[in-house]
């Protein structure tokens, strides 16, 4: 879930980026669930899910952000 949602927040920016940039918004969004072996039904069944073990879905969005934390140095060094 941890990578699912990971890629699912980078799709979700890029998306956005292409939006303000006045071009044509790239939608990664079938790729990520194609990647994870998922579809919409079932992504939102494991949202609802883990909505109702609200701890176990902030311990999830914790690992996440810290993941995408990780890229997003990862990526700076090799810029430096």
């Amino acid at each position: 879930m941890v990578g699912l949602l990971s890629d699912l927040f980078i799709a979700q920016g890029v998306y956005e980026v292409t939006s303000l940039q006045s071009k044509q918004p790239e939608n990664y969004y079938p790729l990520v669930l194609e990647k994870h072996k998922t579809d919409t039904a079932q992504l939102a069944s494991s949202i609802e899910y883990y909505i109702s073990k609200i701890d176990d879905y902030n311990k999830i969005l914790k690992k996440v952000d810290l993941k995408l934390q990780y890229q997003l140095d990862t990526l700076k060094a090799r810029t430096e």
